[in-house]
């Protein structure tokens, strides 16, 4: 499943080498200019060996597959699920901010001395008095410390203060930085509420030392017109009581299925070993799409559905980008997505979906602002659709006939789109779906290639120290 590493675009190529030359730092390029391949080239110019990356919980076990995607050495990286480490994790760590401040983890991590520790998704880190502040950079103490966020503040200037103050370029207190860059009172409860902002060009100039910001439209002629990205997420429980009724399965024969789904899922591994993963591989697998492996890719398409909405919804909520297209191939996955991302008025297509219908729903998601997610069945809504409204697609699962899967793409990578197209495909870690998914999702990118004229690669728009909202 090694393809070896992928190479870094040259603006990715500048990060790293800004990145390699602090010991302190903040990278806080726009969301999908790259920053987790700049970090992990960065720590290989600098020869780094124990490496800690600390990160939401929904980004550590992806963090674990982007080492070996984007480093050619050979490294040993554990990924912290528990309080006990499965693997020797003196080497590279990542763990979550909240396994991070339990006390049996955090006295491990702290008996370390560390060569680069990485703090993603910074912003989390935005309020010098919570446990989780507080033990990022104790652990941080002493290392070089390289803090990553497309929304460092996105409230305030206030929320600059953990990240100046560790840094070691502001000396004085919080308050006395609320004073200089903040409007800010304290209220009944001698709570500390900020009403404003101030004085950007002088934070600009304290920033500058350790800041460095790019936008999208920044870099965008050096982007792919579309790229394909694996995404690896942490499978979590299926509620079998709710969902298997819903399908027509019987859920006293729960048992049944179960030894089912593992008869199944041995098939296509067995296939996996004997067929070359190409066209032989491909073509084997596409024969296998139907009942042969119905309830298997039933069961870890629901699998991996919370996790999935979860970053979604965080994505959104942050305001990465406006509008997502998902895509999926059971309607129970669908049902379980479009529950779960409620709150962004999505819509959903089915095999079912009567074409005017659909007609409705697709452009209610291009002309309605409040809807902000279309889910669709990969042959339901994968031909005679514009959804190039989106510039970012994701596939809960995939069709096993890559031309399905390159279809579904192309509503919205098409000659309408005028921004670069990020198609994430995800994939459950260290399993079977992950194997099938890799093979899949190069099959598919190799059918969406247009052509397009091409842009000179340029890296102009680079910033250091840049003050946003």
């Amino acid at each position: 499943m090694d393809d070896g590493p992928v190479p870094l675009l040259p603006h990715q190529e500048v990060s790293a080498a800004w990145l390699a030359q602090r010991r302190q730092a903040f990278l806080a390029d726009q969301m999908r200019v790259g920053k987790t391949p700049a970090v992990i080239r960065a720590c290989d110019l600098i020869q780094a060996e124990r490496i800690l990356v600390l990160c939401p919980s929904i980004a550590r076990t992806n963090w674990g597959r982007e080492f070996a995607r984007f480093s050619p050495r050979e490294r040993n990286v554990c990924v912290w699920l528990t309080s006990t480490p499965s693997s020797d994790w003196r080497t590279i760590s990542i763990v979550s901010y909240d396994l991070a401040i339990r006390n049996s983890v955090n006295s491990k991590l702290a008996s370390q001395t560390w060569d680069v520790v990485v703090l993603d998704e910074a912003h989390y880190l935005k309020e010098p008095t919570t446990q989780r502040t507080r033990a990022a950079y104790a652990l941080a103490k002493g290392a070089r410390c390289w803090r990553l966020s497309g929304t460092p503040a996105p409230n305030h200037y206030g929320e600059w203060y953990t990240h100046v103050k560790t840094a070691g370029l502001w000396t004085g207190s919080y308050e006395a930085f609320l004073d200089q860059f903040c409007h800010w009172y304290r209220d009944e409860y001698n709570q500390i509420r900020v009403t404003g902002s101030q004085r950007a060009e002088q934070l600009s100039r304290l920033l500058a030392p350790f800041t460095l910001r790019r936008l999208l439209e920044d870099v965008v002629s050096t982007l792919p017109p579309v790229e394909f990205i694996p995404v690896a997420v942490e499978a979590r429980p299926v509620d079998i009581n709710r969902w298997w009724p819903m399908v027509g399965l019987k859920i006293e024969s729960w048992s049944y299925y179960e030894q089912k789904i593992l008869e199944q899922c041995a098939a296509v591994d067995a296939m996996l070993k004997v067929a070359q993963a190409g066209d032989d591989f491909t073509h084997a697998l596409g024969a296998l799409q139907g009942p042969k492996s119905i309830d298997s890719r039933r069961y870890v398409g629901l699998s991996k559905t919370p996790a999935i909405a979860e970053m979604v919804a965080e994505e959104l909520e942050r305001g990465d980008y406006d509008k997502i297209v998902i895509f999926a191939w059971h309607k129970d996955v669908i049902h379980d997505l479009r529950e779960r991302l409620a709150k962004f008025h999505p819509v959903s297509v089915f095999g079912g979906t009567p074409p005017l219908k659909r007609d409705r729903l697709a452009h209610e998601f291009r002309t309605k602002g409040r809807c902000r997610v279309f889910i669709g069945q990969i042959l339901a809504a994968g031909v005679a659709i514009d959804l190039s409204v989106a510039s970012e697609v994701l596939f809960a699962e995939m069709s096993w006939v890559p031309g399905d899967n390159a279809q579904a793409a192309m509503r919205v990578h098409h000659l309408k789109q005028t921004k670069p197209v990020r198609v994430r495909v995800c994939s459950t870690a260290e399993t079977l779906d992950e194997r099938v998914n890799h093979v899949l999702r190069r099959k598919t990118r190799d059918l969406t290639v247009l052509d397009l004229p091409a842009t000179p690669p340029t890296v102009e728009g680079t910033q250091e120290a840049s003050v946003w909202e």
